[in-house]
């Protein structure tokens, strides 16, 4: 039974944040085109010149593939909806709320997401720059942004999504092997798809309905 309940967990990983998230990433780059030629730069020694994919870790390297790191990133914050929820183990008072033992608090990430002190300035759009201008300032060689208190896209502590590094995994090398293969271009016009924030989910929202936009894909020369 245990190896069933595992299948099932890997099926709705699959089949809900991950397939949405790179829905969201597509979205962002063909709405971006520099993004989206940056992308395919950056990961173009993965493969092949006959297009097949040989290194696929090397797409997962922040240091290899920095606006890769960058837009994976932005793209979590910009579209995530993670909560956690802790157990209040002691009558306490945090911001002048009186929180009583044994009672539950969610803590609802998207909103330590869009903080302007921690994730500098216009946190309501897309700008994957943020990640990279904060590592440049303090001079880590990863991340500090992604170190950061109050970046939670998969929860903390016990309850941290195991799934994570799978996710990532997936979404990018998935994206990257697309536009090796692919070139991708918006039909006509249309405006950047809305999150559905009203519709409860745990991880990556939908896309708002009537939204969706064609795309027309061709292979490469």
């Amino acid at each position: 039974m245990k190896k069933y309940a595992n299948d099932r967990k890997l099926y709705l990983s699959i089949n809900t944040n991950t397939r949405k998230t790179a829905f969201w990433v597509l979205s962002y780059l063909l709405h971006h085109p520099s993004l989206l030629a940056t992308y395919r730069t950056e990961t173009a020694a993965a493969f092949e010149c006959s297009g097949t994919l040989v290194d696929p870790f090397m797409i997962q390297d922040p240091l290899r593939c920095p606006s890769v790191d960058a837009i994976w990133h932005e793209t979590l914050r910009m579209s995530g909806w993670a909560a956690s929820v802790r157990l209040v183990t002691a009558d306490t008072v945090i911001g002048g709320k009186h929180m009583c033992k044994g009672n539950r608090v969610m803590v609802p990430h998207r909103l330590l997401h869009f903080d302007a002190d921690v994730f500098g300035e216009r946190p309501e759009e897309f700008r994957p720059a943020r990640w990279m201008e904060k590592q440049a300032d303090d001079g880590f060689r990863t991340n500090s942004l992604a170190r950061s208190p109050s970046w939670r896209p998969f929860g903390a502590g016990k309850t941290m999504c195991s799934g994570r590094f799978l996710a990532r995994f997936s979404v990018t090398t998935f994206v990257a092997t697309l536009l090796r293969r692919f070139d991708l271009e918006l039909v006509g016009n249309p405006s950047f798809p809305r999150v559905d924030e009203f519709r409860p989910v745990l991880g990556t929202m939908s896309v708002k309905e009537g939204d969706d936009f064609e795309v027309k894909i061709s292979l490469r020369q």
